[in-house]
């Protein structure tokens, strides 16, 4: 019962483009969600089918809300940038700590922004809990982002023993 309503429902809200990756996913897994309930299927395994982000990308980039606040963002980390080099704060190069960076959604639109300031930017450390998640990182962004490191980073746990350095970030 629950399924026929969820496919009309969904054959309307596939239209809007700003739901379009939302409205994909949560059919895949709304339509696999017994097989996963009983451990026959793994939720990743839906989510990640062979290691692959297409079906959670979208939630976080190529859509007008997240392109808005990635833009946001991105013009935020300018001005600050411009604020610290204008102060005489750090006259040699920025440091930038994203906690979470998933897919790459708003580190892409950063890296983007941050191409005219590329000579000033000494590291952009793309961190997440997921190795799978650097990987991505590193095949997608590593060969136009010169300053980019990955590293795994767990927010809930210490920084000291996760190699984190204290202090040495400006964003």
């Amino acid at each position: 019962f629950i399924l026929n309503g969820w496919n009309q429902t969904k054959d309307k809200l596939l239209k809007n483009n700003d739901l379009k990756s939302q409205i994909t996913l949560l059919d895949k897994t709304i339509n696999t969600l017994p097989e996963i309930l009983k451990g026959n299927l793994l939720a990743t395994d839906i989510l990640f089918p062979d290691g692959s982000m297409k079906y959670v990308e979208g939630i976080y980039k190529n859509n007008s809300i997240s392109d808005y606040y990635n833009e946001v963002l991105g013009v935020s980390i300018i001005q600050y940038i411009n604020k610290i080099q204008k102060s005489g704060i750090n006259d040699t190069s920025i440091n930038i700590f994203e906690i979470g960076a998933g897919t790459g959604g708003t580190s892409m639109k950063i890296f983007q922004m941050l191409k005219p300031l590329e000579n000033i930017i000494s590291e952009y450390c793309y961190t997440d809990i997921s190795q799978a998640f650097l990987n991505h990182a590193e095949n997608k962004y590593s060969k136009q982002v010169p300053y980019l490191s990955c590293k795994i980073f767990n927010v809930e746990a210490n920084l000291a023993s996760q190699k984190i350095p204290i202090g040495q970030y400006d964003i």
